[in-house]
């Protein structure tokens, strides 16, 4: 009975594969697979791909400036900060008195300018007083040399007319004194503009060494203006600022603790701009070019879709940013395939459950090249 029931069957089936129905599902199915396919392999020709993709963003490490002691550290962990908060403050007495000690030295070099200035001014005025006189002084010496000049002649005029006696001696004996006084009056009036010009010279010094003071007073000056603003500086150093907005990780320091200059406090992960660094293998490369539009997934949550322009290509392939590049030239030589980081600016982000995204997240970046 199981014979006859199985042979029916066999008939059965060898029936309906050889109905003409049959042969066209039959052909309908493979040309369908055929077409599916095609288009599958034609789609996947437009796209290079690859799953070698991380989301990036910049990660800025905050670095005290100055050595010294933390008085406040006023951030946690995995914080979000904003630009230009306070994340730790120096102990600041020191510094606080180191600036007023410079303004003061500030205050002391600026008045004992003002007092140079005021010596300058009067050495000025003492030069220009100085050389009115002796303008006077030449002007009376030209005077008393005319009036000697002019005695003289009187005189020899009237030693003539008396030789002759046209003349009383007393009109040679006025003559005779009158000379004598041009004569001495002339040589006063030069000793005194002897005596005024010196009196010029020395104050002429005197003002020039009153403004080379003024001018080693206004040096003093700036380099106390310097130390000022030196010392503000540093006060200023003091206050640790988050230099962009982000997320403030890996913190290194608590209050009390002595840093150096230049160590790093934490890390400030940058949430403003995200981009993707896909690492494509060379022989991806021949139709890949900026501005191509780029899918992308996050490996991590399955709902988050991103999408991108290819913005730049690395100026050299991953394994020369190595810290041991390999070295072609020695030893025995395998040829690997290298890849080049091509950076990807996202002009999309859909996240329905806005999940974060973070720098180092992998990602998967198709690249439609065609």
């Amino acid at each position: 009975m199981a014979n006859t029931d199985s042979s029916i069957d066999t008939q059965a089936s060898e029936t309906s594969s050889k109905s003409p129905v049959g042969k066209i599902i039959v052909l309908l199915v493979v040309i369908g697979g055929a077409v599916g396919g095609g288009l599958y392999i034609h789609h996947a020709a437009g796209f290079e791909s690859t799953d070698n993709a991380q989301l990036d963003g910049d990660i800025v490490p905050v670095r005290g400036k100055l050595a010294g002691y933390l008085a406040e550290v006023r951030f946690r962990d995995n914080q979000k900060v904003k630009k230009g908060d306070t994340l730790a403050i120096y102990e600041t007495i020191d510094l606080a008195a180191q600036l007023e000690q410079a303004k003061a030295r500030l205050a002391a070099a600026q008045a004992a300018t003002g007092a140079t200035r005021s010596g300058h001014l009067s050495a000025d005025f003492a030069a220009g007083a100085a050389g009115f006189s002796t303008a006077v002084a030449r002007e009376n010496v030209v005077g008393t040399e005319a009036r000697e000049i002019q005695t003289k002649n009187d005189l020899a005029r009237q030693q003539s007319l008396h030789a002759q006696g046209a003349a009383t001696a007393q009109a040679l004996d006025a003559a005779t004194a009158a000379h004598a006084t041009a004569v001495a009056q002339l040589k006063a009036a030069r000793e005194q503009e002897r005596a005024l010009s010196a009196q010029r010279s020395g104050a002429g010094t005197q003002a020039q060494a009153q403004s080379l003071q003024v001018q080693a007073g206004l040096a003093r000056e700036a380099e106390a203006r310097a130390q000022v603003a030196a010392a503000r500086e540093s006060l200023s150093k003091a206050y640790v600022i988050a230099p962009q907005d982000g997320i403030v990780s890996k913190k290194a320091v608590e209050p009390g603790q002595m840093v150096a200059a230049g160590t790093a406090l934490c890390m400030l992960v940058s949430d403003q701009e995200l981009w993707v660094t896909a690492n494509f293998k060379e022989t991806q490369l021949d139709h890949m070019a900026i501005g191509q539009a780029v899918e992308i997934s996050v490996d991590a949550y399955s709902d988050v879709r991103l999408e991108g322009t290819v913005e730049t290509f690395a100026g050299a392939t991953g394994a020369k940013f190595a810290l041991l590049p390999a070295d072609n030239a020695s030893g025995n030589f395998i040829k690997v395939t290298q890849r080049v980081p091509v950076r990807i600016r996202l002009v999309k982000i859909t996240n329905p459950r806005n999940k974060p995204l973070v720098p180092g997240l992998n990602t998967v970046v198709r690249a439609k090249v065609r």
